[in-house]
C-alpha cells in the first residue's frame, strides 16, 4: 500500500487541492510508539517516501513510519464538507464507527501537496 499520506496525495490530485494535516489528530493504534521505539518498523515505508516524498512537506523519520505505513488501510480515508461534518460523524457513531477529523483540504498552490500544521 502507499500508506495514509500516500492515499490522501492522490485523493488531492484527482480534486485539484492540497491538503493541511494535524499530526496529533491522527488517530493511531495503541502501542505503535512502543514498537517503532524498538526498531520494527516496515521497510515500504520508506520506500513510498523515496516514491512520492517530494509531494510532502518536510517529515521526520518517525512521520514517515507512522504515515507512509503501507500496511494502513487508504480505504479508511473519507473527506467531507464541513458544513456536512456533523451529520457524518453522528450517522457513522450509529454504525458504531468513530471516526475523526484529523486536516482540512485547501486550495492548491505552489507548495507541496501535503503539509502538517
Amino acid at each position: 500500500g502507499f500508506g495514509l499520506l500516500g492515499t490522501l496525495m492522490q485523493m488531492c490530485e484527482c480534486s485539484g487541492v492540497h491538503a493541511l494535516v494535524d499530526r496529533g489528530r491522527v488517530p493511531l493504534l495503541d502501542g505503535v510508539e512502543h514498537y517503532l521505539d524498538l526498531g520494527c518498523a516496515p521497510g515500504g515505508s520508506q520506500r513510498n517516501y523515496d516514491s512520492y516524498g517530494q509531494c510532502l512537506a518536510a517529515m521526520t523519520e518517525r512521520d514517515i513510519q507512522i504515515f507512509l505505513d503501507p500496511q494502513t488501510s487508504g480505504g479508511l480515508l473519507v473527506s467531507v464538507r464541513p458544513e456536512a461534518e456533523p451529520e457524518f460523524l453522528a450517522t457513522a457513531a450509529e454504525q458504531g464507527l468513530e471516526l475523526k477529523a484529523f486536516g482540512e483540504l485547501i486550495p492548491s498552490d505552489e507548495g507541496p501537496r501535503i503539509r502538517f500544521c
